[in-house]
């Protein structure tokens, strides 16, 4: 299929004729309709990404999951999700970059407390 462009003109007809052609009760949604529609779209969105990041790692890293509980899968599934909508409940730049920055704070804070214990258990 190619691309055809349009004038402004053209797309308000082509507009036009769509709506007459839909009920308009139909096609006009409240804002807290498309809000919810948009939010359980996220949902699925997060979820998919969450069960695809498990596949990825399955796949790539037998071994690995083999050697974890058997709750590692849906903790990983569940903690990509639980982030993906974290993150869409900020909405302000400023909020953004700064949630951004005390995330990426906090996960080197976090792996580097992780390597101490781990250090410290090899010592031993």
């Amino acid at each position: 299929m190619a691309f055809h462009p349009v004038t402004l003109q053209q797309a308000r007809e082509i507009d036009e004729r769509l709506r007459d052609e839909i009920a308009e009760d139909d096609w006009i949604m409240l804002e807290s309709e498309q809000t919810d529609a948009a939010r359980a779209l996220v949902k699925e969105i997060a979820m998919d990404i969450g069960n695809d990041t498990v596949a990825y790692v399955e796949v790539m890293y037998p071994d690995a999951v083999k050697a974890t509980s058997s709750t590692f899968k849906l903790s990983l599934r569940n903690h990509v999700y639980n982030q993906i909508m974290a993150a869409i409940e900020v909405t302000d730049e400023g909020r953004i970059r700064a949630r951004l920055r005390d995330r990426k704070k906090f996960r080197r804070w976090w792996v580097a407390q992780y390597r101490k214990i781990r250090r410290a258990k090899a010592v031993r």
